[in-house]
C-alpha cells in the first residue's frame, strides 16, 4: 500500500517567512505548496486541495488571509473530517 504525503499550502506575503516555513516542513517530509497572496492561495487550494494550511491573515493585499480560510470552510471537497483547528498570532 501507498501512503500520500500530506500536502501543506503556507500563505505568507513576506519571503523570508514563506521560504523558512516551507523549507523546515519539507525537510520533515511534507509536500510543499507556497503562495505569496491570498488570490494565488485561492488559485492553488482549487488546483491541488492541500490537506494543512498555514495562512499569514494579515497581508496587504485585496485578499487577505482569512479568504482562502473562508474558502477552505466551506467548500465540501475540503472536509476530511469534522475537525478544523485554527491558530491565530497577532504581533
Amino acid at each position: 500500500m501507498t501512503l500520500r504525503k500530506t500536502t501543506i499550502l503556507v500563505v505568507d506575503d513576506e519571503v523570508q517567512t514563506l521560504h523558512l516555513l516551507s523549507k523546515s516542513l519539507s525537510i520533515l517530509g511534507y509536500t510543499i505548496v507556497e503562495s505569496s497572496h491570498g488570490v494565488e492561495a485561492l488559485d492553488q487550494m482549487i488546483a491541488v486541495t492541500p490537506d494543512v494550511l498555514i495562512v499569514d491573515l494579515m497581508m496587504p493585499h485585496r485578499v487577505d488571509g482569512e479568504d482562502p480560510l473562508t474558502y477552505a470552510l466551506a467548500n465540501p471537497r475540503n472536509h476530511h473530517d469534522e475537525d478544523a483547528p485554527c491558530m491565530g498570532h497577532d504581533s
